[in-house]
């Protein structure tokens, strides 16, 4: 990663408030494809649960 997800978190609120609960999604690797509008995504977080979505163009 580009920069520590605690520099992320910490940045974060300057744009926006985060509430609990709230995903923070921090993109790929370098050489992974990037993810697009129709794009289906999926997501587990131990002992939390499971997210699934599909992305959408705004």
């Amino acid at each position: 990663m580009i920069w520590p997800v605690a520099e992320i978190i910490g940045e974060l609120p300057r744009y926006f408030e985060l509430r609990a609960g709230d995903s923070i999604f921090t993109g790929t690797l370098a050489g992974v494809s990037t993810v697009a509008a129709g794009d289906h995504l999926q997501t587990t977080i131990e002992r939390v649960g499971e997210l699934e979505f599909d992305l959408v163009a705004e």
